[in-house]
């Protein structure tokens, strides 16, 4: 049985009160992006674990970004990192990526990964 697995993106991190109960996973850039002293100490407590997509996962993401015709400028390489992790659990496990970016949320609907919106409303 597949497990469920939630990607977070910074602002799924900052937001940590809105944080669905799960697997929780993101990338050592996302963690890079993290400044408030709150949200660091949740990423040290062990709760979200950090993993890294394969460089062939990055690249598979930008091509798809391109080929979808969306503006991989809009994309910071952090947000690649998440949606190239969401990929490559997407084959064995479900996946749900946690974020309020807009652009990020566009891919995952046209590449059929599950996202869910942190605060806000999400795109329609």
């Amino acid at each position: 049985m597949k497990s469920e697995i939630y990607i977070l993106d910074a602002s799924a991190i900052i937001n940590a009160s809105f944080l669905p109960e799960g697997k929780l996973l993101t990338t050592e850039l996302v963690r890079n992006e993290i400044k408030d002293h709150e949200s660091k100490l949740l990423l040290e407590s062990g709760q979200i674990k950090i993993f890294e997509p394969s460089k062939d996962s990055l690249e598979t993401i930008k091509e798809l970004i391109k080929e979808h015709k969306l503006k991989l400028s809009l994309f910071s390489e952090a947000d690649i990192s998440v949606l190239a992790l969401a990929l490559e659990f997407a084959k064995k496990e479900e996946v749900t990526i946690v974020t309020d970016d807009y652009d990020i949320q566009s891919l995952c609907s046209k590449i059929e990964i599950n996202y869910r919106p942190v605060i806000f409303e999400g795109i329609r």
